[in-house]
């Protein structure tokens, strides 16, 4: 299972390709972040509903991803529950503020997903948040912008699916 958090409010992260052979689970925002609010403010109640609503799927671990600012998110939810995460996919994160000053290293595969470089997202972020991450994999997209998923979606869900799979092996659905 595969626990996605959109980065915008109201933005719709949807990758049907993927819903083929992984289920999906859309999360929308709560509390500070529903409200448009900075997504640093108020973390550990973010951190805290994505725990009840991962526990209630009844299916560990999961993987997480995170677009946008929600990436913040999904990499705090990494630290505190590393159990619960059998991998990251943080999608064109930008830049991504920790709230401790010394947060402790993430543990779980990574995979960080960027678009090229332009106005709204520089290079330098991606490669701080890379290098922060012992062993995460870094994929760039040059021909789509901040929506890879919809400009090119057979390469993303592809990277996704490569992903997951590595990690855990082959199909898992709902389904089967």
């Amino acid at each position: 299972m595969c626990v996605v958090l959109p980065g915008a409010r109201g933005h719709h992260l949807r990758i049907p390709l993927v819903e083929r052979e992984l289920t999906m689970a859309y999360v929308g925002p709560a509390g500070p972040a529903a409200s448009g609010a900075d997504p640093n403010d108020g973390l550990r109640l973010e951190v805290g509903h994505l725990h009840e609503v991962v526990r209630s799927f009844g299916v560990e671990p999961v993987f997480v991803l995170g677009h946008g600012r929600a990436a913040a998110l999904s990499k705090a939810y990494a630290r505190c529950h590393p159990d619960r995460v059998a991998g990251l996919i943080l999608y064109a994160a930008g830049p991504i503020a920790d709230v401790r000053d010394d947060p402790p290293p993430l543990t779980v595969p990574t995979l960080v997903v960027t678009d090229r470089p332009d106005i709204d997202c520089a290079t330098e972020p991606v490669d701080v948040l890379r290098h922060s991450i012992p062993d995460a994999r870094l994929v760039t997209l040059r021909e789509s912008g901040r929506h890879a998923h919809l400009a090119e979606p057979e390469r993303f869900a592809y990277l996704l699916l490569e992903f997951t799979r590595r990690i855990s092996g082959p199909v898992r659905t709902a389904l089967t």
